[in-house]
C-alpha cells in the first residue's frame, strides 16, 4: 500500500498529477497506491498540508487490511510532497504506528527551508529549482521552523508554471 503525496511547491498541484507514476508503480510493483490531496497554500498555510497527509496516513495504517488486504505501509512524494511525505513518516512514530511503514520514497525532497549552499547557488542552468524559485515557494508558504533568509515577493502563479 503507497501513499503517494503530489509535489508543487506546497501551492499547486493535486493527486491526479501523478496518475501516470502511480498507475505504472501499481502495476509494475503490485501494490494499490492512494493519492492524497492537501490544503495548498497560501489559502491553507502549513501545518494544514501536513497534517492532512497524516491524517491520511493514519487512516491507512488503520484501514488497509479491511480496505486492501495489506498491513504494510508505504509513504512517498515528490518535491514538496518528499517533504510532506517526512514530516508525514514522523507522525506515526508519534502515534504509535510506525511499525506499519515499512518503506519510504521520497524524491527530490524539500528538506532545508533555509538554503543549504548548493541551493543558493542554483541558476537557471542548474537542474533543480533556482535559489529565486525557492524563496519564491517559500514565501507562500509559511511554516514553523521553516527559515527564511531574505524576503521574496511572489511571482504569480501562472508566471511559476512556465
Amino acid at each position: 500500500m503507497l501513499l503517494d503525496i503530489h509535489g508543487g511547491g506546497f501551492c499547486l498541484g493535486a493527486p491526479a498529477d501523478d496518475d501516470w507514476v502511480n498507475d505504472f508503480i501499481a502495476r509494475t510493483c503490485g501494490v494499490a497506491v492512494v493519492a492524497v490531496g492537501y490544503r495548498l497554500a497560501p489559502e491553507h498555510p502549513q501545518p494544514a498540508g501536513a497534517e492532512g497527509c497524516l491524517a491520511a496516513a493514519r487512516w491507512l495504517a488503520e484501514h488497509a487490511v479491511a480496505e486492501f488486504g495489506t498491513d504494510r505501509l508505504l509513504v512517498g512524494g515528490s518535491s514538496a510532497g518528499g517533504h510532506l511525505a517526512a514530516r508525514t513518516l514522523l507522525g506515526p512514530r508519534e502515534h504509535g504506528l510506525i511499525d506499519r511503514v515499512v518503506a519510504a520514497n521520497l524524491v527530490f525532497g524539500v528538506y532545508d527551508g533555509s538554503g543549504s549552499p548548493s541551493s543558493r547557488a542554483a541558476t537557471n542552468d542548474t537542474l533543480v529549482l533556482t535559489a529565486d524559485w525557492i524563496r519564491d515557494f517559500a514565501a507562500l508558504t509559511p511554516s514553523p521552523g521553516w527559515t527564511r533568509k531574505r524576503s521574496a515577493t511572489p511571482r504569480s502563479r501562472r508566471s511559476m508554471r512556465t
